[in-house]
């Protein structure tokens, strides 16, 4: 828009001000074309006042009310937004001594609870291999199961497999 364009416009709203208005009168007897323009800007709005007021529906207001108002969200959405929201931690020296005081106590803490699970090896004596044959009356082909211990002072022993 140019200043006329602006001043015809403003003319037309009544924004302007008695030293304005005279100053739009006076560009419009100079200049023919600016005339034409307020002429027919102002024949558009005598016909517009003409025009037949359209009332619209209440069904109408409340639909364009449902569009424009944003939807309350879900307690999930409000919980994963503030989850997921990104925040800015401003770190100085005492919080960064006690962040790391914190992790040194919580990690010693942890390595006291937790019970130590060492696997202690202890060297099995070599002594003489103990063979034990147990017949079998069956059918089926007899089998044998040669079990060697290798500490005998185990107070329980486990045999597992499919015999």
């Amino acid at each position: 828009m140019d200043e006329h364009e602006l001043l015809v416009q403003r003319f037309l709203d009544h924004d302007l001000t008695p030293e304005e208005r005279v100053r739009f009168l006076q560009a419009i007897d100079t200049e023919p074309d600016l005339r034409r323009q307020w002429l027919n800007l102002e024949m558009v709005i005598a016909e517009a006042v003409v025009l037949p007021k359209i009332v619209p529906s209440p069904q109408f207001f409340s639909e364009l009310k449902n569009k424009l108002e944003p939807q309350s969200p879900t307690w999930w959405e409000r919980l994963w937004a503030t989850v997921t929201a990104s925040r800015t931690l401003e770190w100085n020296l005492a919080g960064a001594v006690a962040a790391a005081c914190i992790a040194i106590v919580s990690v010693v803490g942890v390595l006291t609870v937790i019970p130590s699970s060492h696997v202690v090896e202890t060297p099995a004596p070599a002594g003489p291999a103990q063979t034990i044959a147990v017949p079998i009356e069956q059918v089926e082909p007899k089998v044998f199961v040669r079990l060697i211990l290798l500490q005998p002072d185990a107070h329980s022993v486990s045999v597992a497999g499919d015999f």
